[in-house]
């Protein structure tokens, strides 16, 4: 997306693993990023863990959200995950894949976004599911 950088996101190396942003609206988007073997959330066979999925799937809203407050002149404060639901794992990613991450909004509770998202590496799903994420 023209205008998004990751220094727009709160976290930083090794946490970030949000490459880039393909797609962005006030509804949600779609995140890019390559599994690189720095990657915090790494198994010993180099395979990103179901909490890894879940935080790509986290920054990904994160980056719709931050880069969306840039457009409108504002900060966005920062947040963290604080609920799963429905979540279904049906693949698994490893160092050098690429994932391609979609978010959707549905809705604010306070501070609360409730958001739905899936991830895929190409063509195979590998996680879907719904979360929260508190802003402070």
């Amino acid at each position: 997306m023209r205008g998004f950088h990751t220094g727009l996101m709160f976290h930083r190396p090794p946490m970030l693993m949000v490459d880039d942003l393909l797609e962005s609206d006030a509804g949600g988007g779609v995140a890019a990023l390559t599994v690189r073997p720095d990657n915090l959330f790494l198994d010993a066979d180099g395979r990103l863990s179901r909490a890894g999925l879940m935080e790509v799937m986290a920054q990904s809203f994160a980056a719709t959200e931050v880069y969306q407050a840039w457009l409108a002149g504002i900060v966005k404060p920062p947040g963290y995950l604080v609920g799963l639901e429905r979540v279904e794992f049906r693949g698994d990613a490893a160092v050098g894949d690429t994932l391609t991450v979609t978010v959707c909004s549905e809705g604010n509770v306070d501070r609360v976004a409730l958001v739905s998202g899936v991830a895929r590496r190409g063509g195979t799903l590998l996680v879907t599911g719904n979360f929260r994420l508190y802003s402070f």
